[in-house]
């Protein structure tokens, strides 16, 4: 099976730092290196994904990984994926909740209810975030079995995640695909338009269940 095409999002000061670390793990030469002019916060970046896969292949579904991560094991995370991507097929937002093990203050929560249905049963419905909370209210998430650990981690069609900005919240979208039209080739590295970018929203992911009441935790 081929290796799917691979993004990277980065500000355009650890472009070459980025770049070295890319190359010491054998980054697939097409492999995109996407620069932003200043960073935007996730749910900017990802559209820049989102745009960038769209264009490489028809409907690709997109698996979103913050760079900061260490996942252990690795065949496990693996599994997890591909248990999702049925309803990622099925143009459910995932994201993945890691099972607390603490009472942490330093993580946001994912909060989940039932299943969004019998034939999809590791898949729940999530009801909210919230972010880092208190020693009380995280020990509360934690007694309550029905929190889990934010990974930051994403699957779904990226035409979905397309659709989803246009709805809720237009603006990013139209400023990063005026970015990406404007977008310059340097060497490994692609340039999205500076005054495009640094006019959309700094807004997180996580912050769109305020208006999709309902995504999903695997």
């Amino acid at each position: 099976m081929a290796t799917p095409p691979v993004s990277t999002v980065v500000n355009e000061t650890h472009r070459f730092l980025v770049l070295e670390q890319l190359e010491a793990v054998n980054y697939p030469q097409d492999g995109l290196l996407l620069l932003e002019p200043e960073g935007r916060n996730t749910a900017p970046a990802i559209a820049l994904a989102a745009l960038a896969a769209s264009q490489n292949q028809h409907d690709a579904l997109l698996l979103v990984l913050p760079a900061d991560h260490l996942i252990r094991p690795n065949q496990e995370f693996i599994n997890t994926v591909k248990a999702a991507i049925p309803a990622a097929e099925n143009d459910f937002l995932i994201t993945f909740g890691v099972r607390p093990s603490s009472a942490h203050t330093g993580y946001g929560y994912i909060k989940a209810h039932e299943a969004v249905s019998e034939q999809l049963p590791g898949v729940l419905n999530v009801e909210a975030f919230v972010e880092k909370p208190s020693a009380d209210l995280a020990q509360a998430y934690l007694e309550s079995g029905a929190y889990s650990w934010n990974s930051g981690v994403f699957l779904f069609k990226a035409s979905r995640y397309l659709k989803a900005l246009r709805q809720h919240c237009p603006e990013i979208l139209e400023a990063c695909e005026a970015a990406f039209q404007q977008r310059q080739t340097d060497g490994r590295f692609t340039r999205v338009g500076q005054q495009a970018f640094l006019s959309c929203t700094n807004r997180p992911v996580r912050d769109y269940p305020k208006y999709v009441p309902k995504r999903q935790l695997l």
